[in-house]
């Protein structure tokens, strides 16, 4: 049987090697948050620009301005702005859909939504930018709609949106 000094210093060297190793993970695994959202600002959507995929961030309305009169990409993609778009004869009602958190925040969370299409669910990710001029973007959507027990369908659709109706656009870094 071991004496009571040798288990003492077992459980004093083993406490040391237990602490040393978390001392070591403590320092090595340091993460960061991450973003890989860029933005776009309307008035700087350019020809540039035609071919692009991003995803739409309609005006807002209650946006926070610093006090030097500069916006922050969070007072861009951080308020649930709402907007339309005509698709044929067809008024869609979308809203902004926004996952940004304190110290990160990811392209495939930010999406469109409608919120008056009824008996089904409705939803934008990506457009292409297809050309551009003074007063609108021409996009083309990719709408997703979800009925109740059937497959999600994708089409495909070209809308034309006025830049007064837009802050800007987020593309994926």
């Amino acid at each position: 049987m071991p004496s009571t000094a040798l288990l003492y210093n077992y459980f004093k060297m083993l406490k040391l090697l237990i602490s040393a190793i978390l001392l070591f993970l403590t320092i090595v695994c340091n993460a960061q948050g991450g973003w890989n959202i860029g933005y776009l600002k309307v008035d700087s959507i350019n020809k540039n620009h035609i071919g692009k995929i991003v995803r739409i961030d309609f005006k807002s309305k209650n946006a926070w301005i610093s006090t030097d009169g500069q916006r922050d990409i969070r007072s861009y993609v951080g308020t649930k702005d709402t907007g339309t778009i005509k698709i044929d004869t067809t008024l869609l009602i979308l809203v902004e859909r926004r996952e940004m958190y304190v110290d990160h925040g990811g392209y495939s969370e930010q999406y469109l939504e409608c919120i008056n299409c009824k008996q089904e669910f409705v939803f934008i990710y990506d457009a292409v930018i297809l050309s551009t001029d003074n007063q609108a973007i021409m996009f083309q959507f990719n709408i997703d709609t979800k009925r109740t027990n059937q497959p999600v369908i994708r089409e495909a659709r070209n809308v034309r949106i006025d830049r007064n109706e837009l802050d800007g656009v987020m593309y994926k870094l």
